[in-house]
């Protein structure tokens, strides 16, 4: 998506790898909340049956990881807004595993952050990022 030079929201862009399948399990680098940081977790089932799932936020210092249960209705989509269920302002890493026998997800991880170039005499421009690493 762009929203152009010259308007409010400044420039920006979207953007997520491809995935040939889905896999029982996702691995995901780096999430952050505060500072401008926004990152949400989308959990897609592509199957004809709701699916359960389960979404950790495992934080740097080693804490108990914050552990999100959700079903996923049959071919749809959810997000989980990290700031939501991880309270504390900062960073974790994100594991994604579908619960449900046989079946198998989608899962991307949209960060967003304001960022402001040096050069720039514009405001704040949001951008974003996907990254996953999975498991069959």
């Amino acid at each position: 998506m762009y929203w152009g030079a010259g308007t409010p929201a400044g420039e920006a862009c979207h953007d997520s790898i491809g995935m040939p399948d889905p896999h029982a399990a996702f691995y995901l680098p780096d999430g952050r909340t505060g500072g401008g940081h926004e990152t949400w977790t989308l959990v897609q089932n592509p199957n004809g049956v709701d699916v359960e799932a389960e979404v950790q936020y495992l934080s740097p210092t080693g804490k108990e990881p914050v552990t999100v249960a959700l079903t996923v209705p049959a071919n749809s989509r959810r997000s989980i807004n990290m700031a939501d269920v991880f309270k504390s302002e900062g960073r974790a890493g994100i594991v994604v595993r579908c619960l449900t026998a046989r079946k198998k997800i989608m899962v991307e991880r949209a960060m967003y952050w304001n960022n402001r170039p040096r050069k720039r005499k514009r405001g704040l421009a949001p951008f974003c990022a996907g990254v996953a690493a999975l498991e069959k």
